[in-house]
């Protein structure tokens, strides 16, 4: 049952982020097993990345269903990249709907302080990145944003992100 899970996981994962139109059943399938084994992880990671995948796909409510149970799982787990990954995937429905503001002080700024209080350079980079990106071009906020981008680009220095740290600071 591990090894098919896993398979079936990796399905899911390849065929979302190809944009396959048949996810539901490989996912589903590994949820169940998943369950049974109560390997809570590999549920958090199932449940988030299908329901941001159909989330992507204009089929919020379902989609939203999924990544508030993988939320709950996210607070039992205690895991800091398990937060910052559920905060990476609802914040950006604010960008959707136009409230920047939020996106950046509830969802982007909590990322950027769980991955400087966990001491991860890389999350703290792409981070920065994602701040910078909405202070500068979405809330105007020019040098604000530019200074984020730079310490961003600093971070990122060999990084492959750093390539989208280098456009988000083109764009201002």
């Amino acid at each position: 049952p591990q090894r098919e899970m896993e398979t079936l996981a990796k399905i899911t994962f390849l065929r979302s982020n190809s944009n396959d139109g048949n996810v539901h059943e490989p996912a589903m399938q590994a949820l169940e097993i998943a369950r049974e084994l109560g390997d809570v992880n590999m549920q958090f990671n199932l449940l988030l990345n299908y329901g941001y995948y159909l989330l992507g796909r204009d089929q919020n409510d379902e989609g939203m269903q999924y990544v508030n149970e993988a939320l709950h799982l996210s607070e039992t787990i205690d895991d800091p990249f398990s937060k910052m990954s559920v905060l990476s995937v609802l914040g950006p429905r604010y960008e959707r709907n136009g409230d920047y503001y939020r996106w950046l002080t509830e969802y982007e700024e909590k990322r950027l302080e769980i991955s400087r209080k966990i001491g991860s350079r890389m999350a703290e980079g792409n981070s920065l990145m994602y701040c910078g990106m909405i202070r500068a071009i979405y809330l105007g906020d020019l040098n604000g944003g530019l200074e984020l981008l730079e310490e961003s680009k600093r971070l990122l220095v060999n990084a492959p992100t750093r390539l989208f740290v280098i456009f988000r600071i083109a764009q201002t």
